[in-house]
């Protein structure tokens, strides 16, 4: 059972949405539709039967006045006109009857044996399918005394036909289902366009959003004007798109003064090797040119973990210290002179006065 209901909800799942919203449109249309014409038809009903009961009951005085006058009779004028009826003994028994009825009793043994309790109200014939003999039934007890027949209880059946009513019913059975079948057919036209209207900027957006996923840049989703659900879902999704963008430029300068930051060292890495292996060189000056590779690995080495660092927000420590300019920037022209064998004159620095300045350690053992 749980697994058919599973498989159910995953078809249902699987449908679009915008069937799935028609269909659940149609239904309530359907229910409400259905409860209209429900009340509609009970409140006819009951205004017809409620007819028809006082039409049973002036008959049933008249028959029952009639009886006690020993006037009942076929030509009785007391009788409603198109109505009926029967005084039955306590068995069931036909004691007397309108024309046509003397052959068969209008009541069954049970509704006999409790019409003699009290009025009985019943019918006869179904409305649909159509009845030959559509009637409503009224029964009521008459005791001794009462004028009855030989002195003894009798019930008094009278009986109108409800062709006129059953007839009314039919025709209004089916007004309502052509008109509700009609409402219906319109309400859901109405509500599949107004689901393609709100639906309409769900599917653009999807459209741009499979662009930008194919590598358009620049591209924004068309927003429609207003402040509904999904203007305000599509401007979001502008800024987030301007917030990649954004990063994603920012990334690619960081590539980019990435390998700036990494080629300056590596060249002078480079430079120094070269300039070691270009000739033979004492242990000493060997030693002293692996020192400053091994230098400019470290250097390296921190820079990479700079960049590495970059776009973390760094945790609050002390500020970095004022640093003499000339005094930070002195070992690094030394370091260049020494790598391509440059004298004072060629690579010099004209720093006088020195500004103070901060200069973080990590990026000035770097560089």
């Amino acid at each position: 059972m749980t697994t058919d209901r599973s498989r159910r909800a995953g078809r249902w799942r699987r449908l679009p949405l915008r069937v799935r919203l028609i269909a659940g449109f149609a239904v309530a249309m359907l229910v409400v539709l259905t409860g209209a014409g429900a009340f509609v038809y009970l409140r006819v009903q009951y205004a017809l039967d409620r007819r028809l009961d006082a039409d049973l009951t002036a008959q049933s005085d008249a028959v029952t006045a009639a009886l006690r006058d020993g006037t009942l009779g076929p030509r009785n004028p007391a009788v409603v006109s198109g109505g009926v009826y029967q005084v039955l003994d306590p068995t069931g028994t036909i004691l007397q009857a309108s024309p046509g009825l003397a052959g068969r009793p209008l009541l069954t043994a049970g509704q006999v044996a409790a019409a003699m309790r009290q009025p009985v109200r019943t019918d006869r014939g179904t409305l649909l399918p159509i009845s030959t003999e559509p009637l409503r039934v009224l029964a009521s007890p008459l005791y001794p005394g009462a004028a009855t027949p030989a002195g003894k209880p009798a019930i008094v059946v009278v009986a109108v036909r409800r062709d006129q009513r059953d007839e009314a019913l039919r025709e209004l059975i089916a007004q309502l289902a052509l008109a509700n079948l009609a409402a219906l057919a319109v309400a859901s036209l109405v509500g599949y366009r107004l689901a393609r209207a709100a639906l309409d900027p769900v599917e653009r957006y999807r459209a741009q959003a499979a662009r930008i996923a194919g590598g358009a840049t620049g591209v924004r989703l068309d927003v429609p004007a207003g402040d509904d659900e999904l203007a305000r879902l599509g401007r979001t999704l502008n800024d987030m798109l301007t917030a990649l963008d954004t990063a994603l430029e920012r990334e690619r300068r960081f590539v980019s003064d990435a390998s700036h930051e990494l080629r300056t060292p590596l060249t002078l890495l480079a430079a120094e090797l070269e300039l070691a292996l270009r000739r033979p060189r004492p242990a000493e000056e060997l030693e002293e040119a692996l020192r400053a590779a091994a230098t400019d690995t470290a250097g390296l080495i921190t820079l990479a973990d700079s960049l590495l660092a970059v776009g973390v927000q760094p945790a609050p420590g002390p500020a970095t210290p004022v640093t003499d300019l000339a005094v930070a920037v002195a070992p690094i022209v030394q370091r260049y002179r020494n790598a391509a064998d440059l004298t004072d004159s060629t690579l010099r620095t004209d720093l006088h006065p020195a500004p103070p300045v901060r200069i973080d350690p990590a990026a000035s053992s770097a560089s």
